[in-house]
């Protein structure tokens, strides 16, 4: 894998088509946020109408705008976290997309377990972790320690709740759970 900034690359001539040229044949993009450059957002609405797979950082909330607020967003306070956020979610898309091995995979699609819904953060900023979650199945149980690391921090300032749908058989049951804790579903 071969990561280029492009605030870092020289260009000769017109600066857009070479620019527009790297974000086609990238296979991800990452999407800096902070400042609201309107150079990023533009370049992030091609990116987005290529359906190319991003992930969106930011120093803080605030600095993400309301149309792209819904968008799962990794929040750092220091390059430190950035870089730990940054990697564990880099591996999530790359066993996202490599299907991880094959006996896991064969393991969630067989679990009696089914999650509906997932939705992880605090009344001002949340986001689906559904896919997250899923790839956490195994045996037909479902146990981890909620917490940021699972992906990412949607509001920082303030404290989170997972609220998970899910279905074992034909019962659906929704349940909360407060950061910190430990989420145990068996089937």
């Amino acid at each position: 894998m071969r990561c280029e900034r492009g605030d870092e690359k020289f260009y000769r001539g017109d600066i857009f088509s070479q620019i527009l040229k790297s974000i086609v044949k990238a296979n991800l993009i990452i999407a800096n946020i902070n400042g609201r450059n309107a150079n990023v957002l533009y370049e992030l609405g091609i990116a987005q109408a290529l359906d190319k797979p991003t992930i969106f950082i930011a120093k803080s909330v605030e600095d993400i705008p309301l149309d792209i607020k819904s968008k799962r967003f990794i929040i750092y306070k220091s390059d430190l976290d950035l870089e730990r956020l940054l990697k564990a979610e880099l591996l999530r898309i790359f066993v996202e997309k490599q299907g991880d091995n094959v006996t896991n995979k064969q393991k969630r699609q067989n679990s009696k377990i089914e999650i509906i819904k997932a939705i992880y953060g605090s009344e001002n900023n949340s986001f689906d972790i559904k896919n997250e979650l899923s790839l956490l199945l195994s045996n037909d149980r479902l146990e981890f320690t909620l917490s940021n690391d699972i992906a990412g921090d949607p509001d920082p300032t303030r404290q989170k709740t997972l609220e998970i749908t899910y279905k074992i058989g034909a019962e659906t049951q929704t349940r909360i759970y407060n950061e910190g804790s430990k989420v145990v579903i068996q089937a």
